[in-house]
């Protein structure tokens, strides 16, 4: 991995909004809040030392973040509400639309959550989950889990 040089030429504002850009840098916890210390903004890495004594630094990636229940019982409610996880957004400003492309017949999308009560004839499925994050900038971003 190779060295990084980058010039500054306006001062701590422009080097923060230049590392507030990078994808190896998570701004917002999974609750979508900014995580802070005595009033200082934390800025997360992940990074590992390789044997050779040098540094590799994973990049975050937005996902979907939550874990829906791993078994529906036939005759009781089965529910779940993803979020989306944004390192350099918060929550408040993803607006997200849910959607799959198969669903078994009494599992429905209820807004933002998956839900339904299986039946007695029910059979065990996979389920793709597809979500498209807007933002108030227009910019729109497709991803499915």
């Amino acid at each position: 991995m190779g060295s990084i040089f980058v010039a500054f030429t306006q001062g701590s504002s422009q080097i923060r909004n230049y590392l507030w850009n990078q994808p190896y840098i998570s701004r917002f916890n999974e609750e979508g809040k900014k995580t802070k210390s005595k009033g200082n903004h934390i800025w997360n890495i992940d990074a590992k030392k390789t044997p050779d004594g040098r540094w590799t630094f994973r990049p975050f990636h937005r996902r979907v973040a939550g874990s829906p229940p791993s078994v529906a019982y036939v005759g009781l409610r089965w529910f779940w509400a993803p979020r989306i996880w944004d390192p350099q957004a918060p929550r408040t400003n993803l607006n997200v639309t849910y959607s799959s492309p198969s669903l078994p017949s009494w599992l429905t999308w209820e807004g933002d959550a998956l839900q339904g009560t299986p039946p007695p004839d029910a059979e065990s499925c996979d389920i793709t989950v597809e979500a498209r994050v807007s933002f108030g900038n227009g910019t729109d971003y497709g991803s499915s889990d």
